[in-house]
């Protein structure tokens, strides 16, 4: 499963680049994606002196906290940048929606209070202006940008944008192997359906794969049938083991031959 990754930037704190990501999370998750998010924290996450500090400190690569509702992993040496961390996250999430990161060149929108606010962010892969600016005729007419203005309440508006142009994307990344998976008879005929808003990319079995391959580090691509058989196989085999719980959402498998 691929995820689309949007980044909500602004040039400071109090703009309303918190509210914007619980409309887009809340909107998303509405409709039946999964969704991820990633907060960009100045400083320290954990605290001196902490239980899970002291573990840190001792030596230990990782630690984790769980309580009744929640838990939490903290690195050692953690991933050092966005990319990276976005790696280790579960590939079954339709939408990731990073606070922050304002130089990255993933698809983003802004959050502003005046033009000048825009200065030092990456204006590549703009997607819609947001904030008080929108409120502010004069500040709108400064900027040379043909992107959408969206009020930062308007989470269904923003969540059209965001599906229009995953789906864009997602089409440019169709495989070619014209495997017939998705209904089609090729994938350049998928391609020229989702254009006409007469299928959904993510028909596409390949590219939003059920089943996730990596040999030495290379990804395999599999079709749909061959995924449905790894599926099948490791599933018939788990639900043998004791202490399985009843539902499972996701499974990790890990073969070392050497």
């Amino acid at each position: 499963m691929r995820s689309y990754v949007v980044c909500v930037v602004g040039p400071k704190r109090n703009v309303g680049k918190t509210t914007l990501v619980e409309g887009l999370v809340k909107n998303l998750t509405e409709r039946g994606f999964h969704v991820g998010t990633v907060k960009h924290v100045h400083g320290t996450f954990d605290s001196p002196k902490k239980d899970t500090w002291k573990h840190i400190q001792a030596g230990a690569l990782i630690t984790g906290v769980i309580t009744e509702s929640e838990s939490v992993t903290i690195w050692n040496k953690p991933p050092q940048t966005l990319e990276a961390l976005l790696n280790k996250f579960p590939r079954n999430l339709d939408y990731v929606i990073v606070e922050g990161f304002r130089k990255m060149v993933h698809p983003k929108i802004i959050v502003a209070d005046a033009a000048e606010d825009l200065e030092n962010i990456n204006l590549e892969n703009l997607i819609a202006i947001s904030g008080r600016i929108v409120e502010k005729p004069e500040e709108l007419k400064k900027l040379d940008l043909d992107v959408p203005v969206v009020k930062i309440n308007e989470g269904e508006k923003l969540v059209n944008l965001l599906e229009s142009r995953a789906q864009t994307i997602f089409v440019n990344q169709l495989p070619g192997i014209d495997c017939k998976s998705c209904g089609y008879d090729s994938c350049e005929d998928l391609a020229r359906a989702v254009s006409a808003g007469e299928a959904d990319v993510r028909q596409c079995i390949t590219l939003f794969t059920k089943v996730d391959l990596s040999i030495d580090g290379k990804n395999i691509v599999m079709k749909g049938f061959v995924q449905d058989l790894f599926k099948a196989v490791v599933m018939g085999v788990v639900k043998e083991l004791k202490a399985v719980p009843e539902k499972i959402r996701e499974i990790d498998l890990q073969i070392r031959l050497e």
